[in-house]
């Protein structure tokens, strides 16, 4: 069950830096069916609640994953954001920046936030996989995971992908991005 639970977490993971490798490469995202312990396929998607909200302006792509500062004429050193959205504000984007993306969000007002607290709608998914030592999953073409050793509550896979794509676990990315935050 562990196994299972440590094997699922890091396909999850994978998944995630598929989506993102995908969008930046122009590849289609791929999301066929994947294993579930007795064999059959599946496709467990978790959609974003409130995906498919409407307003004046049409379907949003975006939500704000957490809460997240704004700036309103664009963001400049010294000065202090203008406000703050909260974490699920609807948004779609307007322009892409740099580290920072403008914005329109779902009352209309237009801002400035780091790209990294956007979160695309409906662009999330996740496929469970069963897989023995020695065998091998292949993400969009560039990205390959092998369960390499399956002993006690541990697993080890073998990540090959292009060198640039970052590939961290989880804990690593979390600390990476929190310096990032606390650098700005």
């Amino acid at each position: 069950m562990i196994r299972r639970l440590l094997l699922f977490v890091c396909v999850a993971t994978l998944m995630t830096l598929a989506a993102c490798s995908s969008r930046t490469s122009g590849l289609p995202d791929e999301s066929g069916g994947g294993r579930t312990s007795g064999g059959e396929e599946s496709d467990s998607r978790d959609l974003l609640s409130d995906a498919s909200a409407e307003s004046s302006t049409g379907t949003f792509t975006h939500l704000i994953g957490t809460e997240t500062e704004y700036y309103t004429t664009g963001p400049q050193q010294g000065r202090p954001p203008d406000g703050e959205f909260s974490a699920g504000t609807q948004v779609n984007i307007v322009e892409e920046a740099g580290s920072y993306t403008l914005v329109q969000s779902e009352d209309g007002m237009q801002a400035y936030v780091v790209s990294d607290a956007l979160k695309q709608v409906g662009n999330t998914s996740m496929i469970v996989f069963s897989r023995k030592v020695g065998e091998v999953i292949v993400i969009a073409d560039s990205i390959t995971v092998t369960v390499v050793e399956i002993g006690g509550d541990e697993v080890r896979l073998g990540i090959e992908a292009p060198k640039e794509i970052p590939v961290h676990r989880k804990e690593v990315y979390d600390a990476i991005k929190n310096q990032q935050r606390q650098q700005r």
